[in-house]
Formats: C-alpha cells, structure tokens, sequence
C-alpha cells in the first residue's frame, strides 16, 4: 500500500525484477508487493496484457544459502 524507506543497508526495489535483486539482500526475511505482467487469452481475436499485483515473501536459507520465495494473492 505504501513503500517506506527502512534504515541501514536498504536497496530500492521499486521497478526492478526479482532475479535482478536477489544477490544484493541481506535480510532474514524480505516482504515486498510485486507486479506481475501477463497475456490474456485470445477472445474476438485480439489479445490483451493485464498486470497484478501479489504479495512476496522471501526466506533465507542457512544450509542452501539462497532465498525461498513464496507468492500469495491474500
């Protein structure tokens, strides 16, 4: 709903890709709104693009070193 600005070594995520970022975080846990851009199905012989907004979370973990990202629309 609101991008804040958090203290420390916090990076800009707003308009940038998921994979393009993920080397750059530092955090346990990282919890952001994402967009994701997509294709309709063909209906009267056009089709259209939507995008929509989700929820991601990312887990780090320890003993793969890597994050677990899971993605929810609630």
């Amino acid at each position: 709903a609101e991008l804040r600005k958090w203290r420390g070594d916090a990076i800009s995520l707003e308009g940038k890709q998921v994979q393009d970022i993920l080397d750059d975080l530092h955090r346990d846990v990282v919890d952001v709104d994402g967009e994701v851009g997509f294709k309709r199905r063909i209906y009267n012989g056009t089709r259209s693009r939507a995008v929509e907004t989700f929820r991601v979370v990312g887990v780090w973990n320890d003993e793969e070193e890597r994050y677990h990202l899971y993605i929810t629309n609630l």
